[in-house]
């Protein structure tokens, strides 16, 4: 039995810019000698989150002021919170990602000398959060001088419970590594399987009490593209994360699976609406990861049905030969997607089955349930 699950997916997405670079304009990357258009892994990641909380109203923070919440708990159950016991408790919980932090004064924030110590952004579980409200409450009674290492021992078990999502994606303590959860979820910066345009848009809004002329003027940029995706799942892993909450999460699971597939990053929604459902998705069980980018290393030429077409022909011929090559790379096959390009792929690959969304998230859920070997 494969321990891992490979997922690939085509999206096709018009006149978007979901992931800006620091100049605004699409991210991208050198791949074949041409410049693609690409979205970062973080990017994919924190979208991914960000609909897995909306469906399930699961809730966890990725901050660096979680003290702030930690403090609010405290204070919720009865401890005298002030200015002191605040910073305390935020200087005890970065005991976890640096050896010896300094006492925050005030936010973080990025123009201020004294809180460059209070910018690492660490992330807990809504469960770990109020278990550190209850080990903290002793220790700041205790005495508001931290000592980082008697700290740290106590904040650690709280640190037991990770959801669903820390379970998948995995977080680093740099001071207390033991603490640390390996990512069981392996995610792809997206590259466009051709190269791509930029495309600049000058644009004017009107100012309704003015008769004439623009209220403001200015430029965006963003392009058009079909983009691969890769994301591998290790189920060993994930089980191990989860422990004994594993068998109560299988719905979670199944969500943030979903969630996977059908989210891209929000940037310029507003403005582009780049609300695509992948146009094919294609999963593959084996027994280790594998990437298939390759397949568009020579960037495909657009044919009369545009790019997503040929693309769907290059992933169906690349996994055809590996298949050959590794054949325990790439084993059992599900896939869904546009008619068209479910065709296009089967004509190269056979298939286990054919699916709906439903019905891949259905059976990616059932496969993660199963014993790991």
């Amino acid at each position: 039995m494969a321990n891992f699950l490979n997922v690939h997916l085509l999206s096709s997405l018009a006149f978007a810019n979901p992931n800006r670079d620091d100049a605004g304009a699409p991210k991208s990357a050198v791949y074949g000698g041409v410049e693609r258009a690409r979205l970062s892994s973080q990017a994919l990641k924190r979208a991914a989150r960000l609909g897995f909380q909306e469906r399930t109203q699961a809730k966890s923070i990725r901050s660096a002021l979680a003290g702030d919440i930690v403090a609010e708990l405290m204070s919720n159950s009865g401890v005298a919170v002030d200015d002191n016991v605040r910073s305390c408790i935020d200087q005890a919980i970065r005991t976890l990602v640096e050896d010896s932090p300094k006492p925050r004064k005030g936010a973080p924030d990025e123009d201020a000398e004294d809180n460059q110590s209070g910018n690492t952004l660490s992330w807990f579980a809504q469960a770990e959060l109020e278990s550190m409200a209850v080990v903290l409450k002793p220790v700041i009674a205790e005495n508001t001088k931290i000592d980082a290492k008697k700290v740290r021992k106590a904040l650690e078990t709280s640190l037991s419970q990770p959801s669903v999502e820390i379970a998948a994606f995995g977080r680093m303590f740099a001071a207390s590594p033991a603490s640390a959860t390996d990512a069981a979820v392996q995610v792809s910066h997206a590259l466009s399987t051709h190269s791509y345009v930029l495309e600049v848009d000058y644009f004017t809004a009107v100012d309704d009490l003015r008769e004439h002329g623009a209220g403001h003027i200015g430029l965006s940029m963003f392009t058009g593209a079909v983009y691969y995706r890769h994301f591998c799942l290790d189920r060993a892993q994930l089980q191990a994360n989860l422990g004994d909450r594993f068998t109560s999460s299988t719905d979670q699971i199944g969500t943030l699976i979903e969630s996977m597939l059908v989210e891209l990053p929000r940037g310029k929604q507003n403005s582009a609406s780049h609300h695509s459902l992948p146009s094919l998705v294609a999963i593959i069980e084996g027994a280790r990861p594998a990437n298939c980018a390759e397949a568009f290393e020579r960037p495909v030429v657009a044919a009369e049905d545009g790019y997503v077409l040929p693309s769907a022909s290059a992933l169906g011929g690349y996994i055809e030969e590996m298949a050959q090559f590794a054949p325990t790379v790439f084993e059992k096959v599900w896939i869904g997607g546009r008619s068209k390009l479910v065709e296009t792929f089967q004509e190269q690959v056979p298939v286990a089955s054919e699916a709906t969304l439903p019905q891949l998230v259905k059976n990616v859920t059932e496969w993660v349930t199963e014993p790991s070997r």
